[in-house]
């Protein structure tokens, strides 16, 4: 395997190569990421994060070492959870290294595990991919050159520096820096090199570490000590040396313990000088000059703190205010208004249902085959003189595609005059579901935390609106969202180790999924959980029918947490096709906007932007997943977070932006559902060619504004272009309205009610109406589940 090489490491640079190349290496899809602060390279062997520096005047080779080394931790050196969490480290170092040299040694004994662990797993790198000899032999000349570990100066002393360059360097360590060893540290050496496992690096260090200390202690026996003349040879120690080494064991400081009397405290091994000078020297690489790469990583969402159940909505609901007449009367009213939709919509449902049963009968065509049994046909046989098609056929249909649906229902303020429209509609998909068979689940995404009140042991009729304490909402705060590991998500403005580029996360709030709606519901069930929809519904818009305080605050219109709502999606998608075992899921978003900015950074000429889900081991270029263009809209967070969702869910994305008004004739909200609108026309200092390119773009413009307009007046929606500022679903349907429903219930009613005598003109009218309402839902309910069943 040969690495493919640049001339130096430089801005054009592909960096997704490196992250590709760690992936392929360490044969698991590991967290890799770049970093202008990281001072050196780093593999978190608990998280699985690869962390890379973007160093200045750095050649392939010495890129493609650090991507090699930092995969042999990966792929050879072990995280043991149970160890890690018997002993408590008292500084930067593992449990091994602690117990070696105790709270006060324990970062010399973390630099001694280092350097023989490095020398262990650098071996086994080099025989799983041999390609990379070449690359550490040719790195480390370069390192060297540049006297990165300090060794030029003046030859190394201590063994553990020796060691150190000695399985870095090879052959030249010996000739041109003079490193020898004795035949007792040859012993060391040689097992070094002989080692397989993490535990042998483990004995391997503790020997070393006694060794050191013996010798630091006496240097008489230190091979490196030369007796003067006529002084003994060192056998006179006699008792006192032999009381020391009776003495001497295993302590709480690292086996280093007082002598006689503890008048004398025992020398402690060196510290690995050209480790530290490795590690001093990688900084001076840093460089601000080098592209700047910002990563930002996906919080896991706790799903059991965000979803509140259909039984405890049902639950919050009957008992406020349940003594109160008044709250009765507005229940009685949403049941009797629940029963009368779903008698309504029995022909929009039926639509639905017939143009898929076709979708599937013409798939069932595509998937069945004929073929001869090689058995003979008794009937045509008779026909063997002038046919010879006189066996039998056998059809096999193969098995086809189930489908699931899951929506999501904008639970916000800004829904108020469309929220009851927008809930019938999703009744309509759900009832259409309910209908085939269909696995689907209905939630509303609210900005009220709900799990956090009803934990807090808050009364169902006490005022919602007051503030909560500092200490409660830091509670809150924490209980919805955590880390890959399960840890609690702190505060993005933590502190945190420079070299971690991944530990900002994406700037989420608290927010609730209300789970109304399910297929796993009888149909009884079903109308209840529809009711307490339309009774929530009934207070807002300008038809509501009842007065605010009959509702439970806790299920009010809120904020729009789209952003929060799309990751969660995530999770629940994956999980509800895996639960139902579906092979086609169609998210449907019900929303009338965007959410705002949670720290998704806009990628530019120079500077890359990441999203990192570290629970999937994915990194994602901003870059190349948005499609809407970077000047001109700001807010381009959902759109990311939407396309991330269809990338990890496989789903069929839809949204549906219901809008209020009969007629968008000249309106500006048009430019939100165009791939790049101009706005405001400049044409200051423009040359007389580029006016007219300009205003020729701008009247294509018009004409698809138009065009727009016309269909939402003709059929009620139309279809938003794909780059669009609210972009990010496979389809976006912006629709009047009560445009889903078959409204044509109400213009028969307009037959009925004309007299006998009415004129041929009224009579027509009232045809027309009818018909061309039914032909308008129609289009639309087609359009859709041919969306769904794709």
């Amino acid at each position: 395997m040969r690495l493919w090489y640049n001339t130096r490491m430089s801005k054009n640079t592909t960096k997704e190569s490196k992250g590709i190349l760690a992936k392929l290496l360490a044969t698991e899809g590991i967290s890799v990421t770049h970093s202008v602060k990281a001072e050196t390279a780093m593999f978190d062997v608990k998280n699985r994060q690869l962390v890379l520096p973007m160093w200045s005047d750095m050649t392939d080779d010495i890129y493609d070492m650090l991507v090699g080394h930092e995969v042999g931790h990966a792929l050879f050196t072990p995280y043991d959870q149970e160890k890690e969490s018997k002993i408590e480290s008292k500084g930067p170092w593992n449990a091994d290294a602690q117990e070696i040299g105790g709270d006060s040694h324990g970062h010399i004994a973390m630099a001694y595990l280092n350097i023989i662990e490095d020398a262990r797993i650098e071996k086994l790198m080099k025989l799983k991919y041999p390609g990379l000899r070449r690359d550490f032999v040719s790195a480390y000349a370069k390192l060297d050159a540049r006297d990165f570990f300090g060794a030029h100066a003046k030859a190394p002393k201590h063994l553990i520096d020796r060691i150190n360059l000695h399985f870095k360097m090879g052959v030249s360590a010996e000739t041109s820096l003079n490193v020898q060893f004795s035949p007792a540290e040859k012993v060391f050496v040689d097992r070094i090199a002989a080692s397989e496992t993490y535990d042998d690096v483990v004995q391997i260090v503790k020997d070393l570490w006694e060794y050191e200390i013996e010798n630091s202690n006496n240097p008489k026996q230190s091979p490196e000590y030369v007796p003067e003349d006529g002084e003994d040879d060192g056998e006179s120690d006699g008792e006192d040396g032999e009381q020391r080494k009776n003495e001497d064991g295993d302590a709480p400081n690292g086996g280093i313990k007082a002598s006689k009397g503890g008048s004398k405290q025992l020398t402690a091994p060196a510290m690995a000088e050209t480790h530290n000078n490795y590690l001093e020297n990688c900084k001076t690489l840093v460089s601000d000059d080098i592209t700047d790469v910002s990563y930002v990583s996906l919080p896991v969402p706790n799903l059991k703190n965000i979803i509140i159940t259909p039984k405890e909505i049902e639950h919050i609901m009957s008992a406020y205010k349940s003594n109160d007449p008044c709250v009765q009367t507005n229940r009685a009213a949403a049941v009797v208004e629940t029963q009368k939709f779903i008698r309504s919509s029995n022909k929009s449902v039926a639509i639905l249902v017939k143009q898929f049963e076709m979708k599937k009968a013409a798939d069932a065509h595509k998937r069945s085959s004929t073929a001869k049994t090689g058995i003979l046909d008794t009937v045509k046989m008779m026909k063997y003189r002038f046919d010879d098609d006189i066996f039998l056929r056998s059809l096999t249909v193969r098995d086809g595609k189930n489908h699931g649906i899951v929506m999501f229902v904008d639970w916000s303020s800004s829904m108020t005059n469309i929220i009851d429209d927008t809930v019938r509609q999703c009744f309509l998909i759900a009832l259409f579901c309910k209908k085939c068979n269909i696995p689907f689940e209905v939630y509303a995404f609210s900005s009220v935390h709900i799990r956090a009140d009803l934990n807090l042991n808050r009364q169902t009729d006490k005022s919602w609106d007051e503030h909560y304490n500092v200490a409660d909402m830091e509670v809150i705060q924490a209980d919805s969202w955590s880390k890959a590991n399960g840890e609690r998500l702190r505060s993005n403005y933590e502190n945190e180790e420079p070299a971690v580029a991944t530990t900002q996360y994406l700037d989420f709030s608290d927010f609730s999924l209300l789970n109304f709606v399910s297929s796993k519901m009888s149909m009884k069930e079903m109308t209840t959980a529809m009711a307490n929809m339309l009774q929530i519904t009934s207070v807002y818009g300008k038809a509501a029918r009842h007065s605010y305080y009959l509702l439970n605050p806790v299920l009010r219109l809120s904020g729009t947490p789209l952003n929060e709502c799309v990751v969660a999606a995530t999770e629940i998608v994956n999980q509800f096709k895996a639960k139902n075992n579906i092979q086609i899921v169609s998210t449907i978003m019900l929303t009338d906007g965007e959410g705002g900015r949670v720290g998704v950074r806009q990628p530019t000429s120079d500077h890359k932007s990441y999203i990192v889900n570290e629970k999937k081991k994915v990194t994602y270029d901003v870059g190349k997943i948005k499609l809407s263009p970077s000047l001109g809209w700001q807010c381009t967070d959902t759109e990311v977070l939407l396309r991330i969702h269809s990338m990890e869910t496989g789903s069929n994305l839809l949204g549906f932006y219901l809008n209020e008004s009969a007629s968008m004739s000249g309106s500006r909200m048009l430019d939100c559902f165009l791939n790049n609108p101009h706005g405001q026309i400049h044409t200051y200092g423009m040359t007389e060619s580029e006016k007219k390119k300009l205003v020729a773009e701008c009247d294509l413009e018009a004409q698809k504004k138009l065009v727009m307009s016309n269909n939402y007046k003709k059929d009620g929606y139309f279809v938003a272009e794909i780059g669009c500022r609210m972009g990010g679903y496979k389809e976006l349907y912006v629709i009047r309205g009560t445009a889903m429903m078959d409204t044509s219930v109400d213009s028969i009613g307009e037959l009925q009610a004309l007299d006998k005598g009415s004129s041929v003109t009224a009579v027509r009218s009232a045809f027309r109406k009818q018909m061309k309402e039914s032909v308008m839902c129609k289009n639309l309910l087609n359009r859709i589940i041919d969306n769904i069943c794709v």
